[in-house]
């Protein structure tokens, strides 16, 4: 390994920098892996920041994020305590990387598109047979398809590396800055390349990191996190700033369910801040509402988040906006006010949210809900939020004077005036107009119009009892509302939670079988104080002119008697239908309490069933969980063998003699083993035409050779034969020539000696003193041999046993060492175990407070359903008395009156 060879990171470096010379790139980055994991390199130092720039470019280059991923996590144990800013510039750099390698391949994915249009050989072709072909396969189509290949794999790679960055920093308090510019380059991310799934997770990812921070400090347990420091003012205006660029992506994609969940998220964090965010950064939240609102039918909740963002707005702004955005705003937010659903009596429905009387309504609870999490105050109604903007002097000035005529006349017709033959004659034109003077307001036309519908049926039915549907059909038709539209918006069912007209039932009775519309005797909401005032002059100026005219029947006895006759039967009969309207009062009476219990019983059954549903969920997303962690390891092995076998494929090809590239990736096993055994096929036979070649050249060689031996034999004999003769001819002349030299040499040399003789006794004695010298100098010579010789022993002794016993202290080191960290992993796991079983328990704890906290609430509802109930009886009981009194009395006062009553019922034409 590595770490075996390379005791410096400088080494290191200079090695992978070598191996990526000559294209070994994984080796290059198992050799820094090594680094980065060796205990050696527990503490930072600048070349590592160096060393991991280098890890990052391989890692990208080889598009190996699981690589990059354990570089980073390595590192940011290396460098969080000591140099987080080296930490934020390697991720920096990994995210640029991976940016720029996905701008590359969508470059290059369209510059493939466009270049194949110059394949094109004939353009009165449109199809070229390959594409039939794929097409019968397949839908995709060319440019899908290079896509696929070229840039879906790099944008994996850029995904991946975004879901590692904030992995690794959820916890750091150092880098949260580069944790919230990750996320929002994440959004960008699922924006540009419309990845909605990846935005989903992206959304729950953020939201999970955010709950265990919460679940850390209100459990008072922030020890657990690494690096995390607590909650400050800049980190939860950091999150508001990341939570709102979630907003703006999902409606972006129109994630209007990640949206809503969004909005929850907001109200956590602000739940956690203490001071208020920034007015500028909620104008804009609050505008990115109204489109959220608007495109889920929420008229209400749109039309408060235009109220909060002009009021934002205006606190925001230093300067005041330009008269045009004055206008745009004011007429944006009386139009959504205006547009709010409303099926009362010509006034805003003022029950409001969470206010219907009934328990067991989920939709109100959610809408109450709505409204604490976005800060309305109370519960909003339509009526309140228009007396808020009436309370606003500016945008009052603006209503008076600056707004266009068409959108002040829809208001006063649809807020002022009573006239219900006339209403929608009055406000389909102003509509028109609201189309085509004002197109940046014209989607407000249709919510509108089933205002006006509403406010029509409401208007009618304090005038009429019964009215024709063809006469009603003709007094909407302006409006152009469809007829289903009409029929839902008269029997209540087009309301909800958002609007209004729901929650005070239906506006009328349709009678389809006579044709008729009936409106209901008691009115649905108290109608205003001047419509009040208009019927009772009315009914007071019949009563008079009855008092002052006195029917001619009245002077005929006859006649009289006949008609005080048809009074008593009328009075009997009275009194059989009060009898009867009793009787069914108390049937619908035990049938509204009968339906309140099967409802309660309902609703039981439904929790009961949500609950084991949830416990279901739980189960499956466990097994799905440990399906997936299952189906990630088989896929990490079939990788590796994959990997395997093409290394094992290309060291083959190699060893045949034949270079491959990465081709051999995408081939099959079996197109693999085939190229290996053409391959194979291809040298052996190559080697047996080579061995034939050479047998044959062999073969000539031999024939060639026998054919010159043969020629040139009788030549090389004469040849042979001449020498010979002239070889014997010198020799004999050397022979005589050294026998005469010898004679003479032999006279010099007894001449030379007898001149010698003379000396001889000298020699003697000069070479006995020179071998006695040259024996003494041996003698010395071989005793200092010997002295080194022991010297040198007894030091390579010495080294020997000083080697050995570092060897020794270098083993006792190594092994204290194991031992430190095999009791630090042990007491972390026994740490590790208790801290679980700490967490186990309080989530037992918490989920026996729940289910208490669940007992108890239910407990508490039974009891309001029950008080509800025996309230209802006492009120039943006590209109019974009344009634019963009321009856005693009218029976007294008709007894003891001298003639008929002349009272009548009657009213008066509107229009």
């Amino acid at each position: 390994m590595a770490n075996q060879y390379f005791y410096k990171p400088e080494n290191a470096l200079k090695r992978a920098n070598e191996l990526s010379a000559i294209g070994n790139e994984k080796g290059a980055l198992q050799v820094l892996h090594d680094v980065l994991t060796a205990k050696k390199s527990r503490t930072w130092v600048k070349v590592l920041e160096s060393i991991m720039l280098k890890y990052i470019d391989i890692a990208v280059d080889l598009k190996l994020h699981r690589h990059a991923k354990d570089g980073l996590h390595q590192y940011r144990n290396i460098s969080q305590q000591q140099a987080p800013q080296s930490l934020e510039a390697i991720i920096q750099h990994l995210l640029k990387a991976g940016e720029s390698r996905v701008a590359k391949a969508a470059k290059e994915a369209r510059s493939m598109n466009l270049g194949k249009g110059k394949a094109v050989a004939d353009l009165e072709c449109e199809q070229t047979p390959e594409a039939i072909m794929l097409s019968t396969m397949t839908d995709e189509g060319d440019g899908d398809r290079s896509e696929r290949e070229v840039l879906v794999p790099w944008l994996k790679f850029l995904w991946e590396t975004y879901r590692s960055v904030l992995d690794i920093l959820k916890t750091n308090s150092k880098l949260e800055k580069v944790y919230h510019q990750t996320a929002q380059r994440a959004f960008e991310f699922c924006v540009q390349h419309e990845r909605k799934t990846e935005m989903r997770r992206l959304c729950e990812t953020l939201r999970h990191h955010l709950s265990n921070l919460q679940r850390a400090t209100a459990q008072g347990n922030t020890n657990r996190l690494r690096g995390w420091e607590g909650w400050t003012q800049e980190g939860i205006e950091l999150h508001l700033a990341t939570r709102f660029a979630q907003l703006e992506a999902a409606s972006a994609q129109e994630l209007w369910t990640e949206g809503f969940r969004t909005v929850e998220d907001i109200h956590q964090v602000m739940r956690i801040s203490k001071k208020p965010p920034k007015a500028k950064l909620m104008a804009k939240y609050y505008e990115r509402l109204t489109k959220i609102f608007w495109v889920s039918g929420n008229y209400l909740f749109h039309a408060y988040a235009w109220w909060r963002h002009a009021q934002l707005a205006k606190e925001s702004q230093k300067r005041p906006p330009p008269v045009e955005d004055q206008i745009q705003m004011a007429c944006s937010v009386l139009l959504s006010a205006l547009a709010i659903p409303d099926a009362s009596d010509g006034a805003p429905d003022e029950q409001g949210l969470g206010q219907s009387g009934d328990p067991d309504d989920v939709d109100a609870e959610k809408m109450a809900r709505m409204a604490t999490l976005l800060g309305f105050r109370g519960h909003p109604t339509r009526a309140a939020l228009l007396a808020e903007i009436a309370a606003d002097d500016e945008l009052v000035d603006v209503f008076g004077h600056d707004l266009p005529a068409h959108v002040r006349a829809l208001h006063e017709a649809l807020e002022n005036t009573f006239a219900p033959r006339k209403l929608a004659g009055t406000v389909a034109p102003l509509l028109k107009e609201l189309k085509e003077a004002t197109p940046r307001l014209a989607h407000y036309a249709e919510p509108l119009a089933r205002v006006a519908v509403s406010r029509v049926v409401a208007q009618l039915g304090r005038v009429y009892s019964v009215v024709t549907l063809d006469n009603f059909e003709q007094l909407v038709a302006p409006l152009s509302v469809p007829a289903d539209d009409v029929e839902k918006l008269i029997v209540g069912a087009a309301g909800g939670p958002g609007g209004g007209a729901s929650s005070g039932g239906a506006l009328a009775r349709v009678d389809h079988r006579l044709g008729v519309l009936r409106f209901p005797e008691e009115p649905q909401a108290a109608p205003a104080s001047r419509h009040l005032g208009d019927l009772a002059r009315y009914v007071a100026e019949a009563a008079q002119a009855a008092r002052d005219h006195k029917p001619e029947e009245m002077r005929d006895p006859e006649r009289a008697a006949k008609r005080a006759r048809l009074f008593e039967m009328a009075r009997a009969a009275s009194a059989r239908d009060h009898e009867s309207a009793l009787e069914r009062k108390q049937v619908i009476e035990r049938r509204k309490e009968e339906q309140e219990r099967l409802m309660a019983e309902k609703k039981a059954a439904e929790d009961a069933e949500e609950r084991r549903l949830e416990a279901e969920r739980k189960k499956e997303e466990e097994a799905r969980l440990e399906r997936e962690a299952k189906r990630r390891e088989r896929e990490k092995l079939e990788k590796m063998r994959a990997e395997l076998q093409v290394q094992e494929a290309k060291e083959q090809m190699k060893a045949l003699g034949k270079d491959v590239g990465d081709e051999i990736i995408n081939m099959k096993e079996e197109e693999r083993q085939k190229l290996i055994k053409d391959q194979r096929d291809k040298q052996r036979k190559a080697e047996q035409n080579e061995a034939k070649k050479m047998l044959e050249q062999s073969k000539r060689l031999d024939y060639i050779t026998r054919a010159l031996r043969l020629e040139e034999l009788p030549v090389l004999e004469a040849r042979y034969a001449k020498r010979l003769e002239e070889d014997r001819a010198r020799h004999d002349a050397q022979y005589v020539e050294s026998v005469e030299k010898g004679k003479v040499d032999h006279a010099a040399a007894l001449l030379e000696k007898k001149r010698l003789a003379r000396v001889q006794s000298h020699r003697e004695k000069w070479e006995a003193g020179v071998l006695a010298a040259r024996k003494a100098a041996y003698v010395k010579a071989r005793a200092d041999a010997e002295q080194q010789h022991k010297e040198e022993a007894i030091a390579r002794k010495v080294a020997r046993a000083r080697r050995r016993r570092e060897d020794y202290l270098d083993d006792l080191e190594r092994a204290r060492a194991e031992d430190e960290e095999r009791a630090y992993e042990a007491a972390a796991d026994a740490l590790r175990a208790e801290e679980e079983r700490a967490w186990e328990a309080q989530q037992a704890e918490r989920r026996e407070a729940e289910e208490a906290q669940r007992r108890e609430e239910e407990e508490k509802r039974a009891a309001e359903i029950a008080r509800h109930r025996a309230e209802a009886e006492r009120l039943r009981a006590e209109r019974a008395a009344e009634a019963e009194a009321a009856d005693a009395q009218e029976r007294e006062r008709r007894q003891a009156a001298d003639g008929p009553s002349d009272w009548r019922r009657g009213g008066a034409r509107p229009d």
